[in-house]
């Protein structure tokens, strides 16, 4: 077909000029993907939206009436998918919308009449079929982002059934960069979301290689100053008292400093397997499940305290208290921040954050990132975190350079 041209841009209608730089993966799975119904498993990083463009730029000139639906399952990703796709595919910008259960539905099915590109969240969607609000006759393609999602009530299979029967000129195109290891769950996606072929590529695959730049890897270590080290003494001895009592009645628990978050899970699925053998379950056995889930946030706070900072950390635990102020937390939550020890852990970490103490990885990332700018002041830096609240603090500690 010669709507796909080497080096350096793709070129080939519906798709602006110089907008998409041209690579063999993407344009070879996209006409794979033009033709028949696919799941293309991608490496994060290589581009999955891309191909899902140029796809659709070849359906709408190939059914110049048709419209293209863009599913993704978050508001954040769908807003994102919007505004990549008005960059570069040649329609009117004001044609590419993003809907979400934030719009009405009276707004979505106005807008939907309108546009040509709809980019929205499969649950939205979903209600508006069941009310009949509109249908998919005129969907010449359907992008299901995140594929991996499409098992058992999730709204991306009630979509694809809709589909499957309304849809004229139907095609499907599922991205995902995590499909399930098992092979059974992989044919339960394609199964499910209609998709006849997979095709796999990642960054060690022969026409991906060449466009993969090579990255030097640097593991800093550092050691966590006393201060924190206190502040660990103090959960570790709160998650001594919560477990004890299973000791108590006979269940293997690790040493505190050794009790990772999935045993802790596993024990909870194992008393509540237990309680379930009852009719009337012992009192003992709820007391235990209240336990382990005040223990689970003790280890959350542990892993804020030593990875993240002292300031995510105190976040955190306002959203506990929020938590139990909007009858939304467990009795597990409602017994943590009731105890001493929790208050003399938060009293500890204020009076600390107060005194200007702040987690010695931002210093470490003031001293990595001031070396790279000084190397070259027209630097492009990516960090990236965990967590929100982790990023907000990298945020303000950046902002202490010239």
């Amino acid at each position: 077909m010669e709507w796909l041209q080497k080096e350096p841009f793709a070129e080939f209608p519906k798709i602006k000029p110089g907008s998409i730089e041209y690579r063999d993966y993407q344009v070879n799975l996209a006409r794979v993907a033009e033709r028949e119904s696919t799941l293309v498993v991608l490496s994060t990083g290589l581009g999955k939206t891309v191909i899902a463009a140029l796809v659709a730029a070849l359906r709408l000139d190939k059914y110049p009436d048709s419209k293209i639906l863009f599913l993704a399952p978050s508001r954040p990703l769908a807003d994102q998918q919007a505004r990549f796709l008005r960059r570069v595919v040649d329609v009117p910008e004001d044609s590419v919308v993003c809907l979400t259960g934030q719009d009405g539905p009276a707004v979505r099915k106005e807008v939907w009449k309108k546009s040509k590109i709809i980019v929205m969240t499969p649950q939205a969607l979903q209600n508006d079929l069941v009310q009949g609000s509109y249908g998919l006759q005129d969907v010449s393609l359907i992008v299901y982002d995140e594929a991996h999602r499409g098992v058992g009530n999730y709204a991306y299979t009630f979509v694809a059934e809709m589909y499957e029967r309304q849809g004229l000129h139907q095609l499907s195109l599922g991205l995902t960069a995590s499909p399930g290891h098992e092979t059974e769950q992989i044919k339960t996606v394609c199964r499910n979301l209609r998709l006849q072929r997979v095709e796999i590529r990642d960054h060690s695959s022969p026409d991906v290689k060449k466009y993969v730049v090579a990255i030097d890897s640097e593991v800093r270590y550092i050691t966590l100053p006393s201060e924190i080290e206190v502040l660990r003494d103090i959960l570790y001895e709160l998650l001594k008292n919560y477990i004890s009592p299973l000791q108590n009645y006979g269940y293997s628990v690790p040493d505190p400093r050794r009790l990772s978050k999935k045993q802790i899970l596993d024990l909870q699925s194992q008393i509540r397997k237990e309680i379930g053998t009852y009719t009337r379950p012992p009192r003992h056995l709820f007391m235990l499940i209240r336990n382990l889930t005040a223990a689970l946030r003790v280890n959350s706070l542990l892993e804020f305290i030593g990875t993240q900072g002292l300031t995510p950390t105190l976040r955190y635990i306002q959203g506990m208290y929020e938590e139990v102020r909007n009858k939304k937390g467990s009795k597990g939550v409602a017994d943590l921040i009731s105890r001493s020890e929790f208050r003399q852990f938060e009293n500890l970490l204020q009076a600390l954050i107060a005194k200007g103490h702040r987690h010695p990885k931002a210093e470490l990332l003031l001293e990595i990132v001031s070396e790279q700018l000084s190397f070259n002041k027209d630097s492009r830096i990516l960090i990236f975190t965990r967590f929100r609240d982790t990023a907000i603090e990298v945020v303000e500690t950046l902002s202490q350079l010239d």
